[in-house]
């Protein structure tokens, strides 16, 4: 993955997918709503934010004498320690908190030693369960089962055997990994990857009492440490006193859990520190396992130091060159918005004076280059905005500091480019089989829903967010006093016409902000967009201008008294206004008899009248239904009074899970810059069982449209020349050859299918008939 581009692309594509959702007709207002999406301070995204950290030590000559069986890699520094805290080998295993951070090897940390206490009791003759390993989601249980039969797949480990116990069977089959409940009854397995909650059924069912026959237990460890706290961590402090007691290991002074070893990893916890957590989690994990925890029991990460991992500069390679010349070589401008024309060669080739060079070849000079020196020492490990990046790309030399500041996107984009580069080498240290990264290269962007957008009443488009349209409004009469404030926070946004900002000297020109703002509506059928807003039964031109009741009134009884205000072109108000002075309309795009004019300084809308030819603030001319029953029938049925279409209102929004599912598709399917095959993993966290299980659906069926529609472009002429229907077909069927392709042709309601299943995962051809495929 190229994560600098990957979030490039990512922003580009979301507000891409956003606009097109819309489909606004109006060109000034479908690019004030990109304008809206992608500004840097209110819009959407924030970041991406950028981290290079330099790679982990490597582990000394001499952890092999902690191990009978040692894994086929040499172990980082911290893996190292872990691996001699908790090995079996020379006398019991100690508590220990693993706290590095993602990618560090976590799993290994723990694993390891497990796998070999296992291997080494079996060999004894020694049945039953002998480690526990929790975690909080079925997802993260699933994903760690696959990797440990990996692991279990050596000869050396043929007789160790792990099963995987959770709620639901999965729905991977793993070669060595039990997933029915039947077997681990029989046959108890030496690793146990359940969660909490299944855990405390398990100890309690009748049926599952024959799954701790024999069992000796000699770890028990809990992943995402971080997440048992409060009352979750009161339950699962008592849960593993109970698995205690009920395996016959019971308490000792001491040590609620008898011989068992606690061990907890997280993430999260003193993440980037080499001492790892403070003293207050070594509290939290001694409530919790029954048992104290050092300050040695903390395994944190050891990252090597810029010059540890670069060595000394060859000043033989070409110097580094200025950000233009990285944008020429790797593709040209746009290569964002085409991967395919990414060009990681050619920029090596600049770099580096050769061409066609393997990544672990790429590593090994990258490492020696100056320009890689000079990127960590100025990045320094830490997480840098846009901004933050501007400021220190000066310290690159002068090319990259004028560039920075007279064309800080230039720059910002290539520095990106070699990024892109830096993450495609691979540590020259490590072989094919189990390569390392060269560095450890994130970068983050945060997206926010489009929820709650305002529309600026006025003749110009703006978008504004509720939030900040309220904050705005309490500051004001705040700063009114107290006997406006109830006021001004009644009527939402809205302000009397002595409170209207007026420009300052010597910006008389410039456009100010409407002084009110309505929810923002479009109309998914002809696309024309404008306000909503309330119109009470005593007076029905004085509206409601308080955003948060027309919202309440479109999901409750009241939704009849909402009125759609579209916006009118500039044809149709001069319709308008020539229907008063009895002259010829000359658009006739709309009745003039169904404008108004909708004044957001007043809170109301009118017929208009001659004065509004001169130019109108804070109002502008709509095309509404305003007749009693033919408006409240109009709004129970979401009736556009642009196109009179019913069911095509719609308030301008998009929720999390769907621009969820628009962020996966792309990700998987973005070509070279995206996820690679082994890496297209994706956990979604909710706040509830019921969120996770309709965000489940909902992002497979809108990921299998997206990737569907991703294939069909792909399959299209990219000349833009007409491609026959059948062509079409046959061409998407052809690529379906492709096991990554196959996917986007399948819904997700066929997966349960005989023989689908099969088909997808690669086990079989597809076909019922054919028994095992």
């Amino acid at each position: 993955m190229r994560p600098t581009l990957a979030a490039a692309q990512l922003r580009g594509s979301l507000t891409q997918y956003l606009t097109t959702t819309y489909a606004l007709a109006e060109e000034d207002t479908r690019l004030a709503l990109e304008r809206f999406l992608g500004d840097p301070e209110g819009g959407i995204f924030r970041g991406p934010y950028l981290r290079i950290r330099t790679p982990f030590h490597i582990a000394a000559d001499g952890w092999q004498r902690h191990l009978d069986w040692v894994p086929g890699f040499a172990p980082y520094r911290h893996q190292a320690k872990a691996w001699e805290r908790l090995s079996t080998l020379h006398g019991p295993a100690r508590p220990t908190l693993i706290t590095t951070g993602t990618g560090s090897g976590k799993t290994e940390s723990f694993l390891v030693p497990v796998l070999d206490h296992c291997r080494r009791q079996k060999a004894l003759g020694r049945r039953g369960v002998k480690a526990v390993l929790l975690y909080p989601m079925n997802a993260l249980a699933t994903d760690q089962a696959g990797r440990i039969g990996e692991y279990l797949s050596q000869p050396e480990l043929a007789q160790v055997t792990a099963g995987l116990y959770i709620g639901d069977r999965p729905d991977t089959d793993f070669r060595r990994v039990m997933t029915r409940r039947e077997e681990m009854r029989v046959s108890p397995p030496d690793v146990l990857i359940t969660n909490y909650k299944m855990l405390d059924l398990l100890l309690q069912r009748g049926e599952d009492l024959p799954l701790w026959q024999d069992a000796e237990i000699a770890y028990v460890v809990l992943d995402e440490f971080h997440t048992y706290d409060g009352a979750q961590g009161t339950d699962v402090a008592m849960l593993l006193r109970r698995l205690a007691a009920a395996t016959g290991q019971g308490s000792t002074e001491g040590r609620p859990l008898g011989g068992i070893c606690p061990v907890a990893t997280s993430a999260t916890l003193g993440e980037g520190r080499p001492g790892g957590a403070g003293e207050g989690i070594l509290s939290v994990a001694a409530q919790v396992f029954g048992v104290e925890f050092t300050p040695d029991a903390v395994v944190g990460e050891e990252r090597m130091t810029a010059e540890q991992f670069a060595g000394e500069v060859d000043y033989e390679l070409p110097e580094p060159p200025d950000p233009k010349e990285v944008i020429e070589a790797s593709g040209g401008p746009g290569v964002e918005a085409h991967p395919d024309l990414l060009d990681l060669d050619g920029l090596a080739e600049r770099l580096l004076e050769r061409r066609g060079l393997s990544a672990f070849q790429i590593g090994r000079m990258l490492k020696r280059h100056d320009f890689t020196h000079k990127v960590l020492q100025l990045l320094g490990g830490d997480p840098l905005g846009e901004w933050e990046l501007r400021e220190r790309l000066g310290g690159f030399g002068y090319a990259w500091g004028r560039t920075a500041r007279e064309n800080p996107r230039l720059a910002l984009q290539a520095l990106s480019r070699f990024v892109a580069l830096l993450s495609a080498a691979r540590d020259p240290e490590s072989d094919e089989k189990r390569p390392r990264p060269l560095l450890h290269i994130e970068a983050h962007l945060w997206v926010r829903p489009v929820s709650r957008v305002l529309r600026g009443v006025g003749p110009v488009p703006e978008f504004r967010w509720y939030e900040d349209d309220r904050t705005a409004a309490r500051r004001a009469a705040l700063a009114a006093g107290p006997a406006a404030g109830a006021d001004a926070e009644d009527s939402g946004s809205l302000a009397a016409d002595a409170r209207r900002p007026q420009p300052m000297p010597g910006t008389d020109t410039a456009l100010r902000p409407a002084v009110a703002s309505l929810p923002a509506v479009y109309c998914r059928n002809c696309g024309r967009s404008g306000w909503a807003a309330l119109s009470p039964e005593a007076d029905p031109q004085q509206l409601v201008m308080a955003q948060d009741k027309v919202w309440r009134a479109g999901l409750g009884r009241d939704k009849r008294r909402i009125r759609y205000f579209i916006a009118a072109t500039r044809a149709e108000a001069e319709d308008a206004l020539n229907a008063l002075t009895g002259a010829t309309p000359k658009s006739g795009a709309a009745d003039p008899l169904s404008v108004v004019v909708l004044d957001g300084a007043q809170g109301t809308y009118r017929l208009p009248v001659v004065q509004d030819a001169q130019e109108l603030q804070d109002a502008w001319f709509a095309l509404a239904i305003t007749e009693k029953k033919s408006a409240d029938k109009a709004a129970l049925d979401d009736r556009c009074p642009a196109c009179n279409t019913d069911n095509g209102i719609r308030f301008l929004g998009t929720a999390l899970a769907a621009l969820a599912s628009a962020t996966v598709t792309q990700l998987f399917t973005g070509g070279d810059i995206a996820l690679v095959p082994e890496e297209r993993k994706t956990l979604l966290f909710n706040d509830s069982t019921q969120d996770a299980a309709h965000r489940a659906g909902y992002v497979a069926n809108a990921s299998y449209k997206f990737s569907l529609r991703s294939l069909l472009a792909h399959n299209l002429d990219e000349s833009g020349a007409p491609t026959a229907l059948n062509d079409l077909i046959g061409n998407v069927l052809d690529s379906v050859d492709d096991p990554h392709a196959l996917a986007a042709v399948v819904p997700p309601d066929l997966h349960d299918e005989p023989g689908v299943d099969r088909l997808l995962s690669g086990r079989g051809t597809g076909d019922a008939r054919a028994g095992h495929g």
